[in-house]
């Protein structure tokens, strides 16, 4: 934990956050390669996109088609027999585009469908001699659990999530059980289309259907990467097909090579420096309690300690599903093993390492403010805090409200707006440029450019740009607070003397490494008296300025008789310090804070009187 000047001595406490920022940096720099080692996924998912969604085929009339063609229960068919079936002949040894022969069809592929209750919804009673059945939306209390057809086999037959190994998945339309109707495949084409033959004769899917998963897991031993694969037809109540797909490209086998062994090590020196950082949670708890959760920072460790546990705990469970589903596979090749539960807890570790890695990230700010330049972030943001609230209220008014007017007005026609957390998603597209203006305009022509033309006005052109205001006058008062603040513990410039530090208890004189220049001894010499004094990197840079010394440079015969006039003003007390014009809103500065730095004044005016001596004594050599 970072110690502040009022804690100790100030050279002990730049030791102590100095060796503090590296080990963090090295937790960091660990934790990045752990999270981030994982090889590219992309290639594969696109490899299984373009092999099973996006290949096109032939439908009855002879035209051609593609998966995000399909709007209705033929077309439904004709992808599961033309295209699906077709991909996964296994049995063949050659294959044109290769895909056959990288990637392994691991177990059989599962058909399992979902259906709603006979009259699960109520029909107005005028219509009611028209429409003789109801099937409403899909709910868990609309769900049929009855056998239906020729109830001769678990197509027919209902079975719960439990005995499915099934999780919840959200749709487009609705959110779906992991129960259901299934059907497992064969790895014969010959035997897949008999059984795809005798569901749609015996019409599996009916007007009670509202969902058909298609269920497979590919493995592509080049890579060691698994891909599990659902392809989704929702069959709303309001008639059609709603076709979408999810594939989720995992690496589940570990330490098959030697990068990852080296992986394992990264992984157990992160374990380290968890344990190293609790201990330092648990003993400032118990000295602070309570008072350790005043500061964001502190509750950022807890984030980052727990995430980081829980990622030990998800990556260890995952493991052992894995190996079970792996195992049983190869006992029995042509069964179905689901890897649903696998890819949900994977979701989970993928999310707990992201939030962990980006808290880490975030949290060097918290370092980078002990350097005052580096640190003007932090005091924006603090500093802006109570207008940009104000701001954001004002904000929030006018978006809910184009929000709320854009939902009613484009709801119904246009797919951006059909919810309101779309509409709201799209609104804040626009603000970013990506917006169809053509798309509302066709659904209504006359509210359609006033809604438009106010948004953009109101929202970008005037708010958007206070939001700049707000922050740009922000940062100008921080930057002009900076020159007025107290030195704080620069870790910057403990960096910059560390060097010249360690050289002078060597006994190494290091100024041999820079050119030799006359007037090179009298910068170090004035550098090192007000660096004695306790001034900064850049309070040292502004008095160098105050004469144009390059430290680089041979220093000019004028800007000596300068300098030289100057301490003679000083020794007679004749410099008065020049008036300044006072800011608007700049505060005022307090007597502790003015006394500090006469205090730090005076001691520098004694030792520029002494070297204004030596300087005499050099001229007259």
């Amino acid at each position: 934990m970072l110690l502040s000047a009022a804690e100790g001595n100030y050279n002990a406490i730049i030791r102590h956050n100095f060796r503090e920022i590296i080990h963090y940096l090295l937790f960091v720099a660990f934790a990045t390669a752990v999270i981030l080692c994982n090889p590219s996924l992309y290639w594969l998912t696109n490899a299984q996109q373009t092999e099973l969604i996006d290949t096109e085929f032939s439908t009855m009339i002879g035209t051609y088609t593609s998966f995000d063609q399909i709007r209705n229960l033929e077309g439904v068919w004709h992808f599961i027999e033309k295209v699906f079936s077709h991909s996964f002949e296994w049995n063949k040894w050659y294959d044109d585009s290769g895909y056959k022969l990288e990637n392994k069809l691991l177990g059989v592929v599962r058909l399992r469908q979902l259906r709603v209750k006979a009259n699960s919804c109520d029909i107005f009673k005028t219509f009611r001699p028209i429409f003789k059945s109801c099937y409403g939306d899909y709910s868990s209390s609309n769900e049929d659990t009855n056998s239906f057809g020729l109830k001769n086999s678990s197509a027919w037959i209902h079975h719960s999530h439990a005995d499915l190994e099934g999780t919840t998945y959200a749709g487009i339309v609705a959110t779906y059980d992991g129960s259901g109707y299934y059907q497992d495949l064969h790895l014969d084409e010959t035997e897949n289309q008999k059984i795809i033959r005798t569901l749609k004769t015996n019409l599996w899917l009916s007007r009670q259907s509202r969902a058909l998963f298609i269920d497979l897991v590919i493995y592509n031993g080049n890579v060691n990467l698994f891909c599990i694969i659902k392809i989704v037809f929702e069959l709303p109540p309001t008639g059609g097909v709603v076709a979408s797909n999810n594939i989720d490209t995992v690496k589940l086998i570990q330490y098959s090579n030697y990068f990852e062994f080296f992986i394992l090590s990264c992984k157990l020196i992160c374990l380290c420096f968890l344990i190293y950082y609790s201990v330092i949670l648990i003993n400032h708890l118990k000295r602070t309690r309570l008072k350790y959760f005043t500061t964001i920072w502190n509750y950022l460790d807890v984030i980052i300690i727990v995430t980081g546990y829980l990622n030990i705990i998800l990556e260890t469970y995952v493991f052992i599903l894995a190996n079970g589903k792996i195992t049983k596979l190869q006992n029995n090749p042509a069964s179905y093993e689901s890897f649903e539960a696998i890819v949900f807890w994977h979701k989970h570790l993928d999310n707990s390492s992201g939030l962990m890695l980006f808290i880490l990230w975030i949290k060097l700010f918290k370092y980078v403010k002990l350097n005052r330049t580096l640190g003007q972030l932090n005091a924006t943001a603090s500093k802006c805090a109570f207008s940009m609230s104000g701001f954001l209220l004002t904000f929030a008014v006018f978006f809910i409200a184009y929000a709320t007017l854009g939902f009613l007005l484009f709801g119904s026609h246009v797919e951006r707006f059909s919810t309101f957390g779309k509409t709201v998603l799209s609104l804040l597209m626009t603000i970013l440029g990506d917006f169809d203006y053509y798309e509302i305009e066709k659904s209504n022509k006359i509210l359609a450019p006033v809604f438009f033309i106010t948004y953009i006005f109101f929202v970008f052109f005037v708010l958007f740009n206070m939001f700049l205001a707000i922050i740009t006058d922000t940062y100008s008062e921080v930057k002009d607070e900076i020159y007025l603040k107290k030195s704080e513990l620069e870790i910057i410039d403990f960096m910059k003397r560390a060097p010249r530090n360690i050289a002078r208890k060597l006994h190494v004189n290091i100024s041999d490494t820079r050119k030799k220049l006359p007037g090179n001894e009298m910068i170090d010499n004035i550098r090192q008296i007000i660096e004695i004094c306790k001034f900064s990197d850049l309070e040292i840079h502004i008095f160098f300025s105050m004469y144009n010394i390059d430290e680089n440079e041979q220093i000019s015969d004028n800007t000596i008789k300068k300098f030289l006039s100057d301490l003679k003003q000083i020794k007679n007390g004749d410099i008065v310090e020049p008036k300044r014009k006072a800011k608007t809103g700049q505060q005022a500065v307090t007597i502790d804070s003015f006394m500090e730095q006469q205090l730090r004044l005076d001691k520098l005016e004694t030792q520029l009187k002494i070297l204004g001596t030596k300087i005499d004594d050099l001229l007259q050599e």
